[in-house]
């Protein structure tokens, strides 16, 4: 029986053009194969059969049993080793890393160039207001 499956197995595999990738959960079993000499007679007489029935003496009797070695298994779970989370964390590390730069720093630089503007438009709004000011208690001293 192992033979016959070796061999089923080696021709699946050269005829065979999937590429596809394992499940994503799996369960295996380490398998062991014995083997025994089964004495039907025995067991029959045990079960009281009659054994003088020319169809049973003429018959050719194999057994299967199986058994579990552990009454426990082990599952196992695939899952992907790096999601988006992870990936962008690893760029922005690795930017952080060799430039210097983060996405704080970006956030103060736009923080800084909106401060700056917004001042700078207040001031100039300001200076307008003052310079019209000026310009009336220039007329009105006139």
């Amino acid at each position: 029986m192992i033979d016959e499956e070796i061999q089923v197995n080696l021709k699946s595999e050269v005829g065979s053009t999937c590429n596809c990738l394992q499940a994503c959960t799996s369960i295996e079993y380490d398998a062991e194969t014995s083997q025994a000499t089964y004495d039907w007679e025995k067991q029959m007489m045990a079960y009281q059969e009659n054994m003088s029935d020319p169809d049973l003496l003429n018959s050719v009797f194999s057994r299967l049993t199986i058994y579990y070695k552990d009454a426990q298994f082990i599952t196992s779970h695939r899952s992907e080793l790096y999601g988006l989370a992870d990936f962008l964390a690893g760029c922005g590390g690795l930017l952080g890393l060799t430039s210097g730069f983060s996405i704080l720093s970006l956030v103060e630089i736009i923080y800084y160039l909106t401060l700056r503007l917004c001042n700078n438009y207040s001031q100039e709004k300001e200076n307008k207001r003052n310079d019209t000011e000026n310009d009336k208690s220039d007329k009105a001293k006139v």
